[in-house]
């Protein structure tokens, strides 16, 4: 599928949960991923690890949304 193929998704929390499930199914519709995480560096790597695994794209990018 390559609905989403030139777009770029910013997943807030995407290193876990709701935010991982999320950013993986936005890869394999063919986006390119941002996954975002606060301190847990390990579980966003697990997840740009997952996105790969399903011939997505993706970058991870630490930052606290809560903080402006």
């Amino acid at each position: 599928m390559r609905e989403l193929h030139g777009r770029v998704a910013v997943v807030t929390g995407s290193s876990r949960g709701l935010g991982r499930a999320i950013a993986v199914k936005l890869a394999s519709l063919d986006a390119e991923v941002v996954v975002n995480y606060r301190s847990n560096e390990a579980a966003a790597e697990e997840t740009l690890r997952l996105i790969r695994e399903t011939g997505g794209e993706g970058i991870i990018r630490q930052a606290d949304v809560s903080s402006f």
